[in-house]
């Protein structure tokens, strides 16, 4: 029933507050002692969760960045060699993400290139194979005649012992090119 007003001491305060329809008032009372405390307490407690905070995101970060530049290295080693002209490289597995995908698609085109030039390289070697064989087809008839005529000029100079040299000479080199390098024809 006393009147209570807000009042500020050294210890706490105290606060009223009235309900008009009821008539009531309470009070309040603060103690700066247990308020300044518990204020301390928020304080630290904020503090050490920032701290955690940001420690955890620190740690996240360094491994993330560790894992990652190790995936880049590892794309950046088959780039190498790569360009010292070693085309035959393996898909890493580096994941679905960006890193991934590049090396997956990197591997997959120097894999292409790769078959491009072998298949480049046996049609080259076909070619030249043809060309050989074209050449070979032509020089045959010319050679053989050439030989036979230079024979024939030697039989009727009477130099039968170098003829009988050039046409054993010519049955070798016949028995060579009909067994392809073989002993047994």
């Amino acid at each position: 029933g006393y009147p209570v007003e807000d009042y500020a001491g050294k210890e706490g305060m105290y606060l009223t507050s009235s309900n008009s329809a009821s008539g009531f008032r309470a009070v309040y009372y603060f103690a700066y002692a247990s308020s300044l405390e518990s204020i301390d307490n928020l304080n630290r407690t904020l503090t050490i969760g920032i701290l955690i905070l940001l420690f955890i995101t620190l740690s996240a970060g360094f491994s993330l960045s560790i894992s990652v530049n190790k995936r880049f290295s590892i794309v950046l080693d088959k780039i190498r060699e790569v360009s010292q002209g070693n085309l035959k490289i393996t898909s890493s597995r580096l994941g679905n993400d960006e890193i991934g995908i590049f090396d997956t698609s990197f591997t997959r085109m120097v894999g292409q290139v790769n078959q491009l030039i072998d298949k480049n390289y046996v049609m080259e070697m076909k070619k030249k194979d043809a060309e050989f064989m074209a050449l070979q087809a032509q020089i045959n008839p010319h050679f053989l005649y050439n030989t036979l005529d230079a024979i024939g000029w030697m039989c009727e100079e009477e130099r039968s012992k170098e003829a009988v040299e050039m046409v054993n000479a010519l049955a070798r080199l016949f028995r060579i090119s009909i067994s392809r390098g073989h002993e047994l024809i």
